[in-house]
């Protein structure tokens, strides 16, 4: 029987709520949690002190930084995909990278971007009143920003993982996606210069995909086996097909067939409404799929 690696089962930090970065690592201590993907919820605190109470925790808890992380002492969109906030992204994004590689974190993740540029308070609200840019000049920039912070990454020990955009359904009217990168098969192909990078992987949210795959008309399944071999890191949750819910998973959820485990870096759970006895049944559950798996492949 050959066994493959297991991958690290982490919480995402947006499961507890807005909290700072020491109370979290002392709810993850206290109730068992050993890797946590540190998000947009964490509150700002100076690079120094923040390291500080990382490297604390550093024996017990394991840490993955996503996107957002560390929180930005004034709120921004961040999007490498628009010429208003490229600059500024693209600063957060190399600051992210230094911090994994003083950390030893191997991996840093980053939402793909949008062609358009909403304002912070409009984020999880309808952005359909925004008008997109040409999305082949979005995709381009989008394409150069990841490959210099590729570039980057790379001498600090540390690969980039782009995560694939979710549509819902008030964002795609007549089913039509001309904002969101990432997001679909179809357009997702022009990305294919992207992805060809060494140093460049793929995070597939799986609650972001079936909301996609229903809003935007496409079998999930297709859109997995286009970027496969890339993908080494996945967000799990679930939802109704429309909006990304951030429900609890269960057996029944329709991703299990198709998560690559043996490629995995990490999971990250991505639900809400959290108690410890909820997470660690959230947990034993992608353990047991594990173990299915492993049983199949004998």
């Amino acid at each position: 029987m050959t066994v493959i690696k297991k991958p690290e089962i982490a919480l995402s930090s947006t499961c507890i709520g807005n909290v700072d970065i020491k109370s979290l690592c002392e709810y993850a201590a206290a109730n068992n949690i050993r890797s946590i993907e540190l998000s947009a919820n964490i509150s700002f605190i100076p690079d120094e002190k923040l390291i500080e109470i990382l490297k604390m925790y550093a024996d017990r808890i394991g840490f993955h930084i996503h996107n957002y992380f560390p929180a930005p002492k004034d709120h921004f969109v961040l999007n490498l995909a628009h010429p208003a906030t490229y600059e500024r992204s693209l600063e957060h994004c190399l600051k992210a990278v230094d911090l994994c590689s003083r950390l030893g974190i191997g991996v840093y993740s980053i939402h793909a971007g949008m062609a358009i540029n909403p304002a912070v308070d409009d984020l999880g609200k309808s952005l359909s009143h925004y008008a997109p840019i040409d999305f082949m000049k979005s995709r381009n920039l989008l394409i150069t920003a990841c490959h210099e912070i590729a570039d980057y990454a790379l001498g600090k020990g540390v690969q980039i993982l782009i995560e694939n955009n979710v549509v819902n359904e008030e964002n795609c009217v007549g089913n039509i996606n001309n904002s969101y990168h990432f997001a679909d098969p179809d357009d997702s192909e022009k990305l294919f210069p992207l992805f060809s990078h060494q140093n460049v992987g793929i995070l597939v949210d799986f609650g972001h995909l079936k909301v996609n795959a229903a809003n935007l008309g496409f079998e999930p399944y297709n859109f997995i086996n286009l970027f496969k071999e890339k993908i080494k890191a996945v967000h799990l949750s679930d939802n109704d097909g429309r909006y990304d819910q951030n429900l609890h998973i269960s057996e029944q959820s329709w991703f299990w067939p198709y998560l690559p485990w043996e490629q995995l870096e990490y999971i990250s759970l991505e639900i809400k409404d959290c108690t410890p006895g909820l997470i660690e049944g959230q947990i034993e559950l992608i353990e047991k799929q594990l173990n299915k798996y492993n049983a199949a492949t004998v």
